[in-house]
């Protein structure tokens, strides 16, 4: 929703400043990288609720043509989107469109996957910050882009790890229900057991004590 309104609010903005390639190019990147983001979405919640936060690649939808090729074309999309979208000087693309591939990376690749991704997303904003307002309006915006690629790793991580903790408490839930059950199973097989012991014993005090008495007076 938020990188949706913020490409929205810029091809209004920028307008006059685009030409009609250059908004038809911002809008159908956009649009693209949405579809993108919506199909890593899936996978990652897919991964979440059927497989648990592995931080691996699976066979979601996100992963199913590589994880190199879907992040790698989400953050070529995210290029274009920024290198387009601000012609006045201002980016503010730049910061909501690049951390949502970090956020779908903890979900989808392994720790060097994730650092890769967060590297080549802070690569573009930086290249992005001196291609419309030079090097020296680098060491202004990169730090806070940093903190916010961090914010976004260390939320990410948060949520798996308590996704991943809820897994765990359900399967030892289950796990417990079935002992329970197995208990109540043995309970009654025990019950059963001890019931045949007890007939088998008076069925032997039977025949070894009434049933002689009982042949020796017939007899008699």
């Amino acid at each position: 929703i938020m990188v949706g309104t913020a490409l929205a609010k810029t091809i209004v903005t920028e307008l006059g400043s685009l030409s009609a390639t250059q908004t038809a190019g911002l809008a159908a990147a956009g649009a693209l990288y949405l579809g993108g983001s919506l199909y890593g979405v899936q996978g990652a919640v897919r991964s979440l609720l059927q497989e648990g936060p592995t931080l691996r690649p699976t066979g979601s939808s996100a992963t199913s043509v590589g994880p190199a090729v879907f992040f790698g074309i989400q953050l070529g999309l995210a290029l274009v989107v920024c290198l387009l979208g601000s012609p006045r000087g201002a980016n503010p693309l730049a910061w909501v469109i690049l951390l949502p591939p970090v956020a779908l990376s903890v979900f989808q690749l392994r720790g060097l996957g994730i650092a890769a991704v967060a590297g080549l997303s802070l690569t573009i904003f930086t290249a992005n910050t001196v291609w419309w307002r030079g090097w020296d309006s680098v060491p202004a915006g990169l730090p806070a882009f940093f903190f916010a690629v961090l914010f976004t790793l260390a939320f990410s991580l948060l949520a798996a790890g308590a996704e991943n903790a809820r897994q765990e408490v359900q399967r030892l839930a289950g796990e417990l229900s079935e002992a329970n059950q197995r208990l109540r199973e043995y309970a009654v097989q025990s019950a059963e057991l001890a019931m045949t012991r007890e007939r088998n014993r008076l069925a032997r005090e039977i025949h070894d004590s009434i049933g002689h008495c009982l042949t020796v007076v017939n007899v008699q």
